[in-house]
């Protein structure tokens, strides 16, 4: 019985950068709901690398194999983004600085 013995190498680089902006609703002393959005654009480049060798019985390979490689894979993507969340304050002034008066 054959059987085929697959390697793929794929490598992809890309760079991303995004612009946003978020409104805070009235919420409680601790709770900070908000929504916002995001203008997202990015830009890379990759390539992969696909070998199939076939193998007989006894796992040798028969040197009916393929292979397929792609270079220079051009990636762009743009795109808007939504955003829903909220923040908790779990304590009041928890890095504010308190003012000291010390009097000598």
């Amino acid at each position: 019985m054959n059987s085929k013995n697959t390697t793929a190498i794929e490598k992809s680089t890309l760079f991303g950068l995004g612009l946003g902006a978020s409104y805070s609703f009235k919420g409680t002393e601790k709770l900070d709901p908000y929504i916002g959005g995001d203008f997202v654009f990015g830009i890379g480049m990759g390539s992969s690398d696909q070998k199939d060798d076939f193998l007989d019985s006894n796992n040798n390979n028969t040197g009916n194999g393929t292979q397929t490689v792609i270079k220079d894979q051009n990636l762009m993507q743009f795109g808007v983004r939504p955003i829903v969340g909220f923040n908790y304050f779990f304590r009041e002034n928890l890095l504010s600085v308190q003012n000291l008066d010390i009097i000598s």
